[in-house]
């Protein structure tokens, strides 16, 4: 690993290198790597479990670990382990380039007046409002600690929280972009529920068992 010099090296600009949800997930596998350089187990451990879950290359996992243990070699992690990771502006990672609304026009017209774009949607939404539940369509999400901004499918504002709909399958890019949304609520401890097609056939079931499970 290399060591970079004082002035090329900050903190802040580290993590932002290694993201938010690598950090929190494996400071605990990178201290030790930190500590015994050859255990190889750990980074490959890092790559297996990373890499499957978001579809990451090789070289960007390396790339993780390496600004990981810079922060090691620069004597920070005491620090670092214990802080949030730094704000700091950059535009959506996964949420720029797909963008529903822009894609797919909301034109199916729910029982209450109001459009959205696709047929589960208009059974979300109806079955919602059947039950008299409030609901808001593509309401703005803030992600504080990445200051990065989506949109939810449904918000329930007497329930306090979001509803996603994962409707596509076999697609890579909105797999990433669904791994990216859900890191950021949980990162930010956001409510939300996610429902799928199989859902749809015994949604009330599905959505009070998902409550519950919510507390």
């Amino acid at each position: 690993m290399p060591k970079y010099r004082s002035e090329d090296y900050s903190l802040p600009y580290a993590l932002q290198n290694i993201g938010y949800s690598f950090w929190k997930n494996y400071q605990n596998d990178l201290l030790t790597l930190a500590k015994t350089r050859q255990r190889t187990d750990i980074i490959e451990k890092i790559h297996n479990e990373w890499n499957a879950a978001t579809n990451c290359t090789p070289t960007g996992t390396n790339i993780r670990i390496e600004w990981a243990m810079a922060i090691f070699d620069h004597g920070d992690w005491e620090k670092s382990l214990s802080a949030p990771v730094p704000s700091y502006k950059k535009a959506n990672t996964y949420s720029s380039c797909i963008d529903s609304r822009k894609k797919y026009p909301a034109e199916y017209r729910c029982d209450n007046g109001i459009y959205v774009r696709s047929l589960s949607e208009l059974c979300i939404a109806n079955w919602f409002y059947a039950n008299s539940i409030c609901f808001e369509y593509e309401r703005t999400v803030f992600f504080p600690k990445s200051e990065e901004q989506a949109h939810s499918d449904f918000y329930l504002p007497d329930y306090h929280v979001h509803i996603e709909f994962w409707g596509m399958t076999n697609d890579a890019g909105y797999e990433k972009y669904k791994l990216w949304k859900e890191a950021n609520y949980i990162a930010n401890g956001i409510p939300f529920l996610s429902f799928y097609h199989s859902d749809l056939k015994n949604f009330r079931e599905r959505f009070e068992t998902e409550l519950r499970r919510l507390g």
